[in-house]
C-alpha cells in the first residue's frame, strides 16, 4: 500500500477515534442503565419466586400434615374394626371359624389362591401356602369376616379417596383381606413377609414404610401400618393402608407456578454405578401454569436428580437425610432453577419442588425494547458527524500527501538498487527537516554496506578453509571402529579435531587429537589452525607424547603471549596391537573409557596446564591397558556445557547415559545419538559453543567394519 493512502488512513484515525471514543462511552452509558434495571427486575423476580416457594412449601407441608392424620385416622379405624372381628364369638360357641384344618378355603380352594368374595373390585381373601387356621366370623351380622372387612376397606376408600391404592388386612397366621382385588393381584401372596408387617410388628403404633413400587399397580406408594392386638395383648395381625405417592404429587399440580416448573418426588439412595449418594426420582409431575402431564406419569423407569453443583447437591442430601425443609439455587439439568423440598411422611422420601431462575418475559422485552431505542438514536447522530469527517480527511490527506510521498518514494526506489547489491546508490533530498536527514543517513549506509559484504565474503572464505582443515572420514585402522565430528556455533569455531600417526611401524595404532581454542571467531580459527600445523609437523617426529605437547605448548605460548588466548588439548595414542591407550591431557576434558561388559566407566585424567599459559610447563603421559568391546570418548566442553531453556547443564550423567544405551551400536551410531540427544535437550536455545566429539570402539581383528574411505 503507498504511504499516501495510509496517511489517508491516519488522518481517517485520528479524526475519528475522537468520536469513535464519545459515542463508545454513550452506548457503555445506555447498557449500564440497561443492566441496572435487568438487575432489579431480576432481583424482584427472584424474591418473589422465593416467597412463593416458601409458600409453597409450607402449604404443602400442611397438606402433607393433614393427608398423615387421615390416614392414621382411617388406619386406626381399621385397627379397631379387625380387633372387634377377632373378638366376635362363632357359630357353636366358638370365637372363630372357617378355613378347615389343611388350609383349603371355604369354597375349595387350594392354599395361597386368592378368592373373590364380592366379584370384581371387591375385597379378596388371600392365604398363605402354609394357611391352616379359622377365619373370625360377624356373628351380629351373620356376615363372615372378608365381608366384613370389605364394608370396613370401603368406608375407608370413601374418606381418602384416590390417595388410596390397596388396603391390606393381614392375620398372622397368613390369611389376608386385599382390598380392592383386580387382575393384578399376585396370585402367590404372603403378607407377612411384606415389609409394612414386618416393621408394624417390631413397632408400637403407626409406621410409615419407605417408598416402594407396588407390584400390583406399578405405582410408587408408601405404606402406613399398625399391628393388631387379640384380648390378651398379643399381635394377631397387621392392618396397612397403601398410599399413592404420584397422587399426592398431583395434589400440587393444581397450583399454577412459573413455565417449566416441576414437582418430584425422590428417594435418597446410593448409586451403584457411580459410587456416591445421589437422588433417586420417584414420581416427576409437571406443575407449570402451560404443562401438559404425562399419560404415564411417574410409572415409567426411575431416573435420577442431578446437579453440576456439588457441593450445593451434597448439602441438599445431607438436608434429606436430616429431614430438613429448605430453598437451594443450583443447576438441574443445565439451568439455573431455585429448588424448594421437604419430607414426606414418615421415611416414604421428599417433595422437591423445582422453578427455573428467570424473569419475566415481558419485564426483559420493555428493557431491550428502551436499550435499542436508545442505542438508534446514539448511533444515527455519531453517524453523520463520521460521514463529515471521513470526507475531510480524504481532502487534506490527498493535499498533504503530495509534501510527503514525494521524497519517501525516492528513498524506496534508492532502497531497492541497494538491495539488489548497487552500493553507489545515492539519494538527492535537499531539505532540511526529517526526510533530508533521512536522505544524508541512507548515502551513508552504502559503503557501510559494502564493508560489510567484504567481511562476510571472508569469513565464508574462512570457513570454508576450517571446514577444508578437518578430516574428511576417520581413518581405517585393524580391530578399531574410529568416528568424529564437529559442530560450529559461528561460521567459524576453535576446536581442533585430527588423527595422526597411523598405523606407523606397521602396527594397528592411531593418534587423535582434541583441542577447544578460548573464545570463538576468525582469531580462534588461526589458532586452531595453527596448531594443527605445529602437531603434525611434531608429530611426524620421533618422540613420547608428552614431549610431543610440551613442544607444542612452548611454541604456542609465544605466540599467544599478548593476546592471552589459550588452548586445551586431549592427544591420545591408541595401540590395537598390543592392547593399551596413552594419552596426555593439557586442561582439556578428560576422557572416557566405557567397558559395556561391566558397565564401569575409567575417567582418563592427568594433569596439565592448558597450552599458552606457561611456556615451561613440562607435561606428562598416561597409559591404561585395553581390550575388546571397551569404548572410547574424547569430547570438548560443547558437549556438557549445553544448556536447556531452563539454564540446567546437560552434564557428564546424561552423557554416560547415552553412552550406555548405545553402547552395542557402530561408533558412527554413538556420534549421531550424542548429537541428537544434545540438540533434543537444548530444544529452542541456541547453540552457544563449539562441539566436537569423538567416539573409537575397540573390536575384534576380525569385528573391524568397513568403511568408505
Amino acid at each position: 500500500m503507498k504511504f499516501r493512502w495510509k496517511l489517508l488512513i491516519l488522518f481517517m484515525l485520528i479524526s475519528i477515534v475522537p468520536v469513535v471514543g464519545l459515542r463508545s462511552f454513550g452506548i457503555h452509558n445506555v447498557h449500564l442503565m440497561a443492566d441496572a434495571l435487568t438487575r432489579q427486575i431480576r432481583q424482584a423476580h427472584d424474591d418473589h419466586t422465593r416467597m412463593l416457594l416458601e409458600v409453597l412449601t409450607d402449604g404443602y407441608s400442611r397438606m402433607l400434615a393433614s393427608v398423615r392424620q387421615q390416614v392414621e385416622l382411617a388406619l386406626d379405624f381399621q385397627v379397631l374394626a379387625l380387633q372387634r372381628s377377632l373378638s366376635c364369638p362363632m357359630p357353636g360357641g366358638s370365637t372363630a371359624g372357617g378355613l378347615p384344618a389343611g388350609g383349603a378355603g371355604t369354597d375349595g380352594s387350594k392354599p395361597g389362591a386368592a378368592v373373590s368374595l364380592h366379584g370384581r373390585g371387591g375385597a379378596c381373601l388371600v392365604a398363605a401356602a402354609d394357611a391352616g387356621a379359622v377365619l373370625p366370623f360377624d356373628h351380629a351380622r351373620g356376615r363372615t369376616w372378608p365381608a366384613f372387612m370389605e364394608s370396613v376397606s370401603r368406608a375407608v376408600k370413601r374418606q381418602l379417596g384416590k390417595l388410596v391404592v390397596r388396603q391390606y388386612t393381614a392375620l398372622n397366621n397368613g390369611i389376608c383381606s386385599v382390598y380392592p382385588c383386580d387382575a393384578n393381584l399376585p396370585r402367590r401372596f404372603d403378607a407377612r413377609r411384606q415389609v409394612w408387617y414386618r416393621t408394624a410388628l417390631a413397632a408400637k403404633g403407626v409406621v410409615w414404610t419407605p417408598a416402594f413400587r407396588d407390584a400390583a399397580s406399578g405405582l410408587w406408594v408408601t405404606a402406613a401400618a399398625a399391628a393388631v392386638y387379640d384380648g390378651r395383648r398379643k399381635p394377631a395381625g397387621v392392618a396397612s393402608i397403601v398410599v399413592s405417592l404420584e397422587n399426592l404429587a398431583d395434589s400440587a399440580a393444581a397450583w399454577k407456578l412459573p413455565a417449566g416448573s416441576r414437582m418430584l418426588i425422590v428417594r435418597p439412595a446410593g448409586r451403584r454405578k457411580q459410587g456416591r449418594a445421589g437422588a433417586r426420582v420417584l414420581v416427576d409431575v409437571p406443575v407449570a401454569e402451560t404443562a401438559t402431564r404425562p399419560a404415564a406419569s411417574g410409572r415409567s423407569g426411575a431416573h435420577w436428580l442431578t446437579s453440576t453443583d456439588q457441593m450445593q447437591f451434597k448439602s441438599m442430601l445431607r438436608d434429606f437425610a436430616g429431614r430438613i425443609s429448605r430453598i437451594r439455587e443450583m443447576p438441574v439439568e443445565g439451568r439455573l432453577c431455585f429448588l424448594a423440598y421437604g419430607p414426606l411422611p414418615g421415611e416414604a422420601g421428599d417433595f422437591v419442588f423445582i422453578i427455573p431462575r428467570n424473569a419475566s418475559g415481558r419485564s426483559f422485552t420493555r428493557v431491550q425494547t428502551l436499550i435499542d431505542r436508545r442505542v438508534r438514536r446514539v448511533e444515527y447522530f455519531t453517524a453523520g458527524f463520521l460521514v463529515l469527517l471521513i470526507l475531510l480527511a480524504v481532502v487534506l490527506a490527498l493535499g498533504f500527501s503530495r509534501t510527503v510521498t514525494k521524497p519517501l518514494e525516492a528513498l524506496a526506489a534508492a532502497s531497492r538498487r541497494l538491495a539488489g547489491g548497487d552500493f553507489e546508490t545515492r539519494v538527492a533530498i535537499k531539505s532540511n527537516d526529517e526526510f533530508g536527514q533521512m536522505g544524508r543517513v541512507f548515502n551513508e549506509v552504502g559503503p557501510q554496506l559494502r564493508v560489510h559484504a567484504q567481511v562476510q565474503q571472508s569469513l565464508a572464505v574462512a570457513r570454508e578453509i576450517q571446514q577444508s582443515l578437518l578430516p574428511d572420514a576417520a581413518p581405517q585402522v585393524a580391530g578399531l571402529d574410529i568416528e568424529g565430528a564437529t559442530l560450529y556455533s559461528d561460521e567459524t569455531g576453535g576446536d581442533l579435531l585430527d588423527y595422526l600417526c597411523v598405523g606407523e611401524k606397521a602396527m594397528a595404532q592411531l593418534c587423535v587429537v582434541v583441542g577447544d581454542v578460548s573464545g570463538h571467531g576468525i582469531s580462534s580459527a588461526i589458532l586452531m589452525a595453527t596448531v594443527r600445523a605445529a602437531l603434525r609437523l611434531r608429530a611426524s617426529s620421533s618422540g613420547p607424547l608428552a614431549e610431543i605437547v610440551t613442544d607444542i605448548n612452548r611454541q604456542f605460548a609465544c605466540d599467544v603471549e599478548k593476546s592471552c588466548q589459550f588452548m586445551t588439548l586431549f592427544l591420545a595414542r591408541i595401540n590395537r596391537t598390543h592392547g593399551w591407550i596413552q594419552w596426555v591431557r593439557a586442561g582439556h576434558e578428560p576422557g572416557v573409557l566405557y567397558d559395556p561388559q561391566s558397565d564401569t566407566l575409567h575417567i582418563l585424567k592427568g594433569g596439565g596446564l592448558p597450552l599458552g599459559i606457561c611456556k615451561e610447563t613440562e607435561f606428562e603421559a598416561f597409559k591404561r591397558d585395553i581390550r575388546s568391546g571397551q569404548i572410547i570418548l574424547i569430547s570438548t566442553d560443547g558437549v556438557l556445557e549445553a544448556r536447556n531453556p531452563a539454564g540446567e547443564f546437560f552434564g557428564r550423567q546424561r552423557l554416560y547415559a547415552v553412552l550406555r544405551r548405545c553402547a552395542r551400536q557402530s561408533a558412527r551410531e554413538i556420534v549421531r545419538e550424542i548429537f541428537e540427544a544434545v540438540g533434543h535437550f537444548r530444544g529452542a536455545r541456541p547453540q552457544e559453543d563449539d562441539i566436537t566429539l569423538v567416539v573409537v570402539k575397540v573390536l575384534e581383528d576380525s569385528d573391524a567394519p568397513d568403511r568408505l574411505a
